[in-house]
């Protein structure tokens, strides 16, 4: 077996197990994720279709007469109105399902009529045959424009439109990938399937594992926010104490603004309506901290709480250091060791 063949034999074998876990698995399990199984078990299937595999395999013909590459736009466009939390027009989806029906009801007369030798069949061949690759291609490419506005017109968070995004783009590049290598064998006499049928199954695990896992995160985060936005309470600050740190602790907690991964000491200054250097050195007279150190205290002791928090039990720690406001996994575990002691997560366990 050539290197190619092994590699797309073993694509395709991560790809059925990974519709199974979208399907089955308990975290995964999920309207959306439904949808995204069923779009990558159409791709699956197609690209065995194909690769002449599914006779070989199952000893079944019955598929060569579903079109599957009309099916995989509709359960696209399926798993992002899903995932949007948006509501979807049932006479617009319809409108996907037309070609599917239309050119599997097409395909099934054909293989009728071949069978029963039924000759004045083929001037209708001859007129639909070099349409359907012009349909084909204009239908996907509206469904992905439609996909990629809708995206972008959604109030999701930036991160959810992003992998949204590279989903889209990324399991529409497969099928092109398909649509290259039959062209290419069809009109060319080039065999592509050694280079693309690797590629399009190893691609469509990398592309739907990391953005599954991502959106995931992403989930997590909407949920606890929907359990509490848990404020961390502050001893009353002294009297002597200088007017104006206080007013930074004070517009710190009660706007959270240590929550936002993008503040800067700029930003925050000017929300103050003093300088950045200002900001630098009353914290370096009251506090002796730098700026960066006192935006992670406050990110580090809201983690801590959370941590303890039985509520929180069921997320990862990524997204909760995601929410308290760190840009990384990284960054929260290297931060949270060098103020607490322990990891993030040596700390939940103790």
């Amino acid at each position: 077996m050539s290197t190619f063949n092994l590699l797309y034999f073993t694509g395709v074998i991560l790809l059925f197990f990974f519709v199974l876990i979208l399907i089955t698995g308990k975290k995964y399990r999920s309207k959306s994720n439904f949808y995204l199984a069923g779009t990558l078990l159409t791709i699956l299937l197609l690209n065995l279709k194909i690769n002449e595999q599914l006779n070989y395999w199952l000893l079944i013909e019955t598929l060569e007469f579903f079109r599957l590459e009309y099916l995989f736009s509709p359960l696209l466009f399926l798993y992002v109105t899903f995932t949007l939390n948006e509501v979807y027009s049932k006479s617009f989806l319809k409108l996907l399902l037309i070609p599917f029906v239309v050119f599997s009801l097409y395909h099934g007369m054909v293989s009728i009529a071949d069978w029963i030798q039924l000759e004045n069949f083929e001037v209708v061949i001859e007129l639909i045959e070099p349409l359907e690759f012009y349909v084909f291609l204009v239908f996907n490419v509206v469904i992905q424009f439609v996909l990629l506005k809708k995206i972008k017109k959604s109030s999701a968070s930036q991160d959810t439109k992003k992998w949204l995004m590279i989903i889209v783009l990324g399991l529409f590049l497969v099928l092109i990938f398909l649509l290259i290598s039959e062209f290419g064998e069809v009109f060319l006499s080039l065999d592509l399937w050694g280079i693309s049928k690797s590629l399009i199954s190893v691609f469509s695990i990398i592309i739907s594992y990391k953005g599954v896992l991502a959106l995931q995160i992403e989930e997590e985060r909407r949920k606890i926010k929907k359990i509490t936005r848990v404020k961390i309470q502050k001893e009353s600050e002294s009297t002597q104490e200088n007017h104006r740190i206080h007013k930074m602790k004070l517009i710190m907690e009660s706007e959270e603004l240590f929550k936002d991964a993008k503040l800067t000491r700029e930003s925050f200054a000017e929300k103050l309506g003093i300088s950045s250097s200002s900001v630098t050195r009353i914290l370096k007279e009251q506090e002796q901290i730098s700026f960066t150190d006192f935006v992670n205290s406050y990110r580090i002791e809201l983690a801590k709480k959370m941590l303890k928090d039985h509520r929180f039990e069921i997320f990862s720690l990524e997204a909760i250091g995601k929410e308290v406001g760190f840009k990384s996994r990284s960054s929260f575990y290297e931060t949270f060791k060098k103020q607490v002691g322990v990891s993030p997560g040596k700390f939940k366990k103790n």
